[in-house]
């Protein structure tokens, strides 16, 4: 969960796969990060696969973190 700072209402909740086995770490796993009150997905977080080396001999990961934006609406410029 991402809780808001002034209020400490939640905001955002981030969910992903309950796997536990090594098979879902090989190929990069991806959470949602959805908007707590509407339910909708405004967001991504992956794990990418770092090679068996890295993944295999350290506690590093790589992550990749997408969100989506609404494109806003154009401006009149005719206030001339």
């Amino acid at each position: 969960m991402v809780y808001s700072l002034s209020n400490s209402d939640p905001i955002y909740s981030v969910n992903g796969p309950n796997c536990q086995s090594c098979r879902c770490c090989c190929t990069g796993t991806t959470f949602s990060i959805n908007n707590y009150s509407t339910d909708e997905e405004c967001g991504t977080i992956a794990k990418k696969w770092s090679g068996l080396a890295k993944e295999a001999l350290t506690y590093a990961d790589n992550f990749c973190d997408l969100m989506y934006f609404e494109k806003s609406p154009k401006k009149d410029d005719d206030d001339d």
